[in-house]
């Protein structure tokens, strides 16, 4: 047996004993949030400057946000996939703590249609992206008059 082939088999042993001190565990994850929206049936179904919001409203339904913009309004449809697989080992230490912290935001992964309407609520544009990019606009309120 080689030195190289003697090293590696210690580590993978000594690995192997110092786990069976911890814990081990595995994880697989599939996150499905919404409907997708997309694709050239809806293309072909609404078309700006002829779909009214009572037909977009038919085609896609409830939206998940609603928006006023000048004198129209915009409504936002997201979806979100995401399959994630990974370990986990942890080994205990003499001082027995551990901290963790998570932070998510969905809409950065999100993807999304978003159709603006006019005053009659006729569609101007449809957008299709990540919400998070979509968006941002949308969200600055406009300045008002405070009595």
């Amino acid at each position: 047996m080689s030195a190289i082939r003697r090293v590696a088999l210690s580590g993978v042993a000594g690995m192997a004993l110092a786990l069976t001190a911890g814990c081990v565990s595995g994880r697989w994850s599939r996150v499905v949030e919404g409907r997708e929206l997309s694709g050239p049936a809806l293309a072909a179904e609404l078309t700006p400057g002829q779909a009214d919001l009572s037909q977009c409203l038919a085609a896609l339904g409830a939206p998940n946000y609603v928006e006023e913009q000048g004198a129209g309004m915009v409504l936002s449809w997201g979806w979100f996939r995401s399959t994630a697989w990974g370990f986990t080992a942890s080994l205990p230490t003499r001082f027995g703590s551990s901290a963790s912290f998570r932070f998510d935001n969905l809409d950065g992964r999100t993807r999304g249609l978003v159709l603006f309407f006019d005053a009659d609520l006729v569609l101007e544009r449809i957008e299709h992206g990540f919400l998070a990019e979509l968006r941002p606009t949308l969200l600055q309120r406009r300045p008002q008059i405070v009595e």
